[in-house]
């Protein structure tokens, strides 16, 4: 579970409970996921899924999926009105910049909004269908 992050300066943090016996990945999906990311369909950034060009912004692409779930409490495979995938059903609120909406009901309260606003921005940032204007991971660092 993410307990909070932090933003100070050039500074980053993500603070998560201690995971036994698992990781991040294990648990975003399904209650206990797949070993790996690479080639999972939910996670591949547009260059990848369509032409298998791979770079490091590939991985920066899968980085944004990771924080999507965390920010929305919803999986890659989890079913999404007018069967939208969740990158898809996001586009849209991040584009108009309805961050709000986009943010777990249950996470809304109890973490600080500035710190959940700007993981949603990082988010955003990642999740550039160009690879050429998305960020690195410098830049998310």
């Amino acid at each position: 579970m993410l307990l909070g992050s932090c933003s100070k300066g050039s500074q980053r943090l993500l603070v998560y409970e201690y995971v036994c016996n698992g990781s991040l990945e294990e648990l975003l999906s399904a209650g206990r996921f797949w070993s790996c990311m690479v080639g999972t369909l939910g996670y591949m950034a547009p260059e990848y899924a369509e032409h298998g060009k791979m770079s490091t912004k590939t991985d920066v692409y899968s980085f944004g999926m990771v924080m999507l779930q965390l920010i929305t409490g919803l999986r890659t495979t989890d079913k999404i009105p007018e069967g939208k995938s969740l990158v898809g059903w996001a586009k849209p609120l991040l584009e108009s910049k309805i961050y709000p909406d986009l943010i777990d009901k249950r996470i809304a309260d109890s973490h600080d909004v500035h710190q959940l606003l700007w993981m949603v921005r990082v988010a955003e940032s990642c999740l550039k269908k160009d690879p050429n204007v998305r960020c690195t991971m410098e830049q998310v660092c």
